[in-house]
C-alpha cells in the first residue's frame, strides 16, 4: 500500500509538471499558481515521511486522531473536518525537517508564498517575476525529491532535462498543441480588458446624467442640504445598481470563456467509499489523490473570475472617482455609502473582505448552515447543554463584483474553510 507521503509526493509531481506546462504554453500566471500548489505537497510529503501529524493545523482536532488510529472515540470530528498547515509553515518545519538542505531561505520563498496567495485568492500577478518564482519552487522541490530519494524520471517525467532551465521549456513545442491551453490566459486577460472598458463606459454617463439633472428638481420649500442628500441617496443607488450590471454581466462572460476552454462545469466531485479495514488515514490519502485533478481545474476556474472581477472594479471605481462633483463623497466604498443587495439569510453568515474586489472596504458573505452534535467531552465542558455546533459553509457572494462561489473547491481555493467551530 502505498504510503503517506508517497501519495503527496505523486501530487506534487503532478503539479509541478503541470506548472512547466503552463510555462510551456506561456501561462505564466497559471505556472505560479501550479508551481505554489506543488511546493506545498512536497513539503508536506517531507513531514508525513517523519510523523502524518506534523502536517496537522493547531486548531485540528480530526486529522491527528485518525493518523493515529483513534478516529472512532467519542469527540473526534469526522476526518474531512481535517485542517492541515499552510504552504508557510509547511516550508518552515519542512527546513527543520531536512537538517540544512533546503536550497532557499524563507525569504527567498516567501516570493513563491505570495505570488500563489496571489493568483489563487486575489488575481493580483506580476508577470515580471513569474520566472523567478517559478524558479524558486523548482530549486525547493527539487531538494525535496532528492530528500525523499524519488527517482528524477519519475518526478518530473519529460521536463527531467531541462526542467531547470525554464528557456529551454518555453522553447519546447506548446503541450499537445492545443489552442485551448496555449490561449487560457491570454483569452482571460483580454476578456478582462474588455468588461473594464464596459464598465468605463457604463459609469460616466450614470454619475453624469443624475448629477446634472437632479438640482433641477429643487423648489423653494427644499433647502441645498436636503437637496445634496437627495442627489447623493439617488447617485449612490444609480452607481450600485450600474456595478451590479457590469459585475454581472462580467462574471457570466467568464463563465463562458471558462467552458469555451473546457474548464466549466467542473466534474461531479468524487466519491472514495471506505472500505472496511482500511484504516483512516490510509482512506484520507486516497480523497486526496482522486480530489486532487479537481481541486487544480477549481483553481483555475477562481484565478479566471478572480482577475476579471478585480479589472472590472479597479476599472468602475476608477471612472467613477473623478466625475463624482466636489462635495459628494468621493471614497464610496466607505460604510454608509455602498448599498448591497440582499441575500437570502443563511444560518450560518460571516462578513469578510471580497478577494474579488479591488477597492478597500468591499465585503461580501460566506453563507452556510449550522449543525449540532454531542460534544464528547470527558469532564469539563464548556459547551452550552454539552452541544457542539459547527457551521458548514456552502456559498460565497460578494453583492459589488458579483463574485459568487458555490463549489466547494473553489471556496477552499479563495482560501476559506469550509468549516468552522461556531462556538469559539
Amino acid at each position: 500500500m502505498m504510503r503517506e507521503y508517497e501519495r503527496f509526493m505523486g501530487l506534487a509531481a503532478e503539479l509541478m509538471r503541470a506548472a512547466l506546462d503552463s510555462w510551456r504554453a506561456g501561462n505564466r500566471r497559471f505556472a505560479v499558481l501550479h508551481a505554489g500548489m506543488g511546493c506545498e505537497h512536497a513539503l508536506k510529503a517531507v513531514l508525513c515521511k517523519v510523523d502524518p501529524t506534523f502536517i496537522s493545523d493547531r486548531s485540528d482536532r480530526a486529522f491527528k486522531f485518525h493518523a493515529h488510529g483513534f478516529g472512532d472515540q467519542p469527540g473526534v470530528p469526522p476526518l474531512i473536518q481535517g485542517r492541515t498547515i499552510g504552504l508557510a509553515d509547511s516550508f518552515k518545519d519542512a527546513s527543520v525537517v531536512m537538517q540544512g538542505r533546503m536550497p532557499v531561505s524563507l525569504q527567498d520563498f516567501n516570493q513563491v508564498i505570495d505570488d500563489r496567495n496571489g493568483v489563487a485568492h486575489s488575481a493580483y500577478h506580476v508577470e515580471d517575476r513569474a520566472g523567478k518564482t517559478l524558479s524558486v519552487a523548482i530549486k525547493v522541490a527539487e531538494a525535496t525529491r532528492k530528500h525523499l530519494s524519488v527517482p528524477s524520471s519519475d518526478f518530473w517525467g519529460d521536463y527531467e532535462l531541462v526542467f531547470g532551465d525554464l528557456a529551454q521549456v518555453a522553447s519546447l513545442a506548446a503541450v499537445g498543441g492545443g489552442a485551448a491551453a496555449s490561449n487560457m490566459e491570454e483569452a482571460a486577460e483580454t476578456l478582462a480588458r474588455t468588461e473594464a472598458a464596459y464598465a468605463v463606459d457604463a459609469v460616466v454617463p450614470v454619475v453624469t446624467s443624475i448629477v446634472s439633472t437632479l438640482p433641477r428638481w429643487g423648489s423653494m420649500r427644499r433647502s441645498k442640504d436636503h437637496q445634496r442628500e437627495i442627489t447623493e441617496s439617488v447617485l449612490r443607488a444609480s452607481v450600485c445598481t450600474a456595478l451590479s450590471a457590469v459585475s454581472r454581466r462580467a462574471q457570466q462572460a467568464a463563465e463562458a470563456l471558462l467552458a469555451e476552454h473546457g474548464l466549466l462545469p467542473l466534474p461531479p466531485e468524487p466519491h472514495v467509499p471506505w472500505p472496511r479495514g482500511l484504516s483512516g488515514r490510509a482512506w484520507l490519502n486516497e480523497v486526496i489523490r482522486v480530489e486532487q485533478p479537481r481541486r487544480t481545474q477549481a483553481a483555475n476556474v477562481l484565478t479566471v473570475r478572480l482577475l476579471v472581477s478585480r479589472a472590472v472594479t479597479e476599472a468602475f471605481f476608477g471612472a467613477l472617482r473623478p466625475n463624482i462633483p466636489e462635495g459628494f463623497d468621493k471614497t464610496p466604498t466607505e460604510r454608509g455609502w455602498y448599498i448591497g443587495v440582499t441575500q437570502p439569510s443563511a444560518e450560518a453568515e460571516i462578513v469578510f473582505d471580497c478577494p474579488g474586489c479591488s477597492t478597500p472596504g468591499m465585503t461580501g458573505e460566506l453563507q452556510g448552515q449550522l449543525e449540532f452534535d454531542d460534544c464528547g467531552c470527558a469532564d469539563y465542558c464548556s459547551h452550552p447543554e454539552r452541544t457542539r455546533t459547527t457551521a458548514r459553509f456552502e456559498r460565497l457572494h460578494c453583492p459589488a463584483c458579483s463574485l459568487t462561489l458555490t463549489d466547494p473547491h473553489e471556496i477552499e481555493a479563495a482560501g476559506f474553510e469550509l468549516s468552522m467551530d461556531w462556538d469559539e
